[in-house]
């Protein structure tokens, strides 16, 4: 995954924007997992954006809310 990044934006919100690749045939999101992410933001220089990385992982692994609505 990592040959994959991009890091030609000069800004790391334009070379976040650069981890949708290919659009022009369908596109391909390449910040999939939380795991993706978790690597994007240390290779662009935030190690300390982990710990939010790894309660995302633990977020996306519980089960959702029903999203059906519940009378008053």
């Amino acid at each position: 995954m990592v040959s994959d990044w991009r890091w030609d934006g000069g800004r790391p919100s334009l070379d976040l924007v650069n981890t949708y690749r290919d659009r022009k045939t369908g596109g391909r999101e390449l910040l999939a997992t939380p795991a993706n992410l978790a690597e994007w933001l240390r290779l662009a220089g935030y190690p300390d954006a982990q710990p939010g990385a790894a309660r995302l992982r633990r977020r996306s692994s519980c089960a959702r809310p029903s999203t059906t609505a519940s009378p008053l």
